[in-house]
């Protein structure tokens, strides 16, 4: 019986090692970020005189009636309500605020180093990182794919995550990360 056990044991030692490791990303903070170029409408409930549809400006911020220029950019739909009422209960009696996004034009993806057409390119939908190393050309003659950086910023900070091209190329099993807006990618 100790026989049996022995080559079990080998197996599963062998599995473990052998078995790749899948970077994990997590998508919890997938909610989009207002940038600039996009376009809100603020609806102020009882109050249509102060509700608007306008963009964020190219420095990030909105301007609206009574609170005056607020920073939009780098926060969601749901703050950017949140800082407004904030701001217009000076002003108005409970204000109720929604904040819908009408047009998005932000988001974009930062793919760098050894790729054939470094820079920045617009996501329209989901995005993973083979499809984002698509749009910059591909991978260079001397690039590393076994040490692309991933750098994603977070409420807690920023994010650097040490991926594997080969391994995504090359195995059906291993999860290939999505590529949020504002992600950076660097080839080495």
């Amino acid at each position: 019986m100790a026989k049996r056990l022995v080559p079990i044991a080998v197996l599963v030692l062998f599995a473990c090692v052998t078995a790749p490791k899948v970077e994990q990303l997590s998508l919890e903070d997938a909610e989009y970020v207002l940038g600039a170029e996009d376009v809100i409408e603020v609806s102020i409930f009882q109050s249509p005189d102060l509700s608007r549809t306008l963009p964020v400006r190219p420095d990030g911020r909105i301007s609206l009636p009574l609170v005056g220029e607020v920073m939009a950019s780098g926060l969601t739909a749901r703050e950017l309500g949140a800082e407004l009422e904030r701001r217009l209960g000076a002003y108005v009696q409970d204000p109720r605020v929604t904040v819908i996004v009408q047009e998005i034009h932000a988001p974009r993806v930062y793919v760098l180093g050894e790729v054939a057409r470094p820079g920045a390119y617009p996501v329209r939908g989901r995005l993973d990182l083979l499809q984002a190393i698509a749009l910059a050309g591909g991978l260079g003659d001397f690039a590393n794919p076994r040490r692309i950086v991933l750098i994603r910023k977070t409420k807690e900070g920023e994010q650097r995550h040490v991926l594997n091209y080969s391994r995504f190329v090359s195995s059906s099993s291993a999860s290939i990360p999505v590529i949020l807006p504002g992600d950076t990618i660097y080839v080495p």
